[in-house]
């Protein structure tokens, strides 16, 4: 699915935290930027179709001691200590229209789509410049603006909830960071019938009736590379999306059971606090 962290143009790229030990933060800070940001993503999990994004990034880094707002996007820290950390994070994707995809086309368009949850990291193994985590994010997603017939008297929608557990390795070097992720993603029905269903109105020739089911979605690989300084944040993110072995591998939305989406983005810096 495609990402965004409330900044549009760096909308895809995932949770970075710096490989230290828990951090306090004494007092707050407010860093703003601007840059570009380019894209690849595709319309949703399944398409054969992506859109290219060339963007402006606006660019806001505020910081205090439980709630930051960054390039990790809007993250509240719960509990942290050496071995466990509870955070709440926002995350989502862009609209689709269904006249721009073939596989869709007459069908109702995607809207925006945002979750939110808590998200459970577990310290497996902690080291002065690295560390392994087991993370478990549980998101509610919601669509906004969508066009499910069920549903057009309401701005908001409910579009089920997902579960991505997944070892996340995160070090770091000098002004480098980098690291790498390898999971499963587990979403209820109501959530993958957003993307996978068929109703019998929207029957062709080319798309059978499909009714989505609970369970697997498919597995996932990504990686993020970093370089920060006082000045400038330079950041590029790719993911890797396998659905073949997923529940609902047979629906005929899903033209390509595995894609990379994946992107890159510049921004120049200026401390405010």
């Amino acid at each position: 699915m495609k990402r965004f962290f409330l900044l549009v143009a760096v909308s895809c790229f995932p949770h970075v935290s710096h490989a230290t030990e828990n951090e306090s933060i004494s007092e707050d800070s407010l860093i703003l930027g601007a840059g570009l940001g380019v894209a690849s993503l595709p319309h949703y999990p399944g398409s054969d179709e992506n859109d290219d994004y060339f963007l402006p990034v606006p660019y806001i880094d505020f910081r205090s001691d439980r709630l930051s707002v960054n390039d990790k996007g809007v993250h509240a820290e719960l509990i942290n200590t050496n071995i466990i950390q509870l955070d709440f994070d926002i995350t989502g994707s862009f609209p689709v229209s269904s006249d721009d995809n073939t596989a869709r086309n007459g069908m109702p368009d995607l809207g925006f789509f945002v979750e939110i949850g808590p998200e459970v990291s577990l310290r497996l193994i902690q080291k002065q410049n690295y560390y392994i985590s087991l993370d478990i994010p549980v998101r509610a997603s919601f669509e906004l603006l969508g066009e499910d017939e069920a549903f057009d008297d309401k701005f908001v929608q409910d579009a089920g909830y997902l579960v991505e557990p997944r070892v996340h390795y995160e070090a770091k070097n000098g002004n480098l960071f980098y690291d790498f992720d390898i999971g499963i993603i587990w979403a209820s029905e109501a959530y993958q019938s957003k993307f996978f269903s068929v109703n019998q109105e929207f029957v062709t020739t080319d798309r059978a009736f499909y009714k989505a089911r609970s369970g697997l979605l498919g597995h996932r690989l990504s990686s993020t590379i970093k370089y920060e300084t006082d000045k400038w944040l330079i950041l590029s993110y790719v993911k890797y999306i396998d659905l073949s072995k997923g529940k609902n591998e047979l629906s005929p939305l899903i033209k390509k059971d595995d894609y990379l989406l994946g992107g890159i983005g510049f921004v120049r810096k200026f401390k405010i606090w």
